[in-house]
């Protein structure tokens, strides 16, 4: 083996090692990769176990939620001191355009 190496030219040997060096960074490299892509789907695995429990909490939640809003009505407002207004007004946005238009017809 050593009889192979000496044979070998400078040109031919700084090939060979740059190869070499090449094959390793590589190898590196997927290590690397395969070790962060194995991480993320263990994260990805973890982020969807608290999904689930938050889904069930929201659900719960919610459900609470429309069991109380099914208990306000009048009555409820009266208890909390909230009177029924006798006369009620009402605000528009309908002069804006009004504004417009008869800007536009005055010139």
């Amino acid at each position: 083996m050593t009889k192979v190496f000496q044979q070998l030219d400078t040109i031919e040997k700084r090939i060979f090692w740059g190869l070499c060096a090449t094959i390793l960074v590589l190898l590196f490299m997927y290590g690397y990769f395969v070790n962060t892509t194995v991480l993320n789907i263990v994260e990805r695995k973890n982020l969807e176990e608290g999904l689930e429990s938050l889904r069930s909490t929201f659900s719960s939640l919610e459900s609470e939620y429309l069991a109380l809003t099914g208990k306000i009505d009048t009555e409820f407002a009266k208890s909390l001191g909230f009177n029924e207004t006798k006369n009620v007004k009402f605000v528009t946005r309908t002069g804006f355009a009004v504004n417009l238009a008869s800007g536009i017809n005055s010139r």
